[in-house]
């Protein structure tokens, strides 16, 4: 099994993340962070960018 979370770097999103990561660790399974954007749009400052991807969510 693995751990699906959706992230945006906002309040909301970094507490499904830390919630991700305790569920992970509480069944010791990976988490997998999913990152999108509009369809039309390859940057939006709405969505996690490279320095938030890079950071450990412990």
């Amino acid at each position: 099994m693995t751990v699906l979370v959706g992230y945006v770097p906002s309040a909301l999103g970094e507490a499904a993340l830390a919630a991700a990561v305790e569920e992970a660790r509480f069944r010791d399974e990976p988490v997998l962070v999913v990152n999108t954007s509009r369809g039309d749009a390859y940057v939006d400052p709405r969505f996690a960018q490279e320095p938030d991807l890079d950071r450990d969510p412990s």
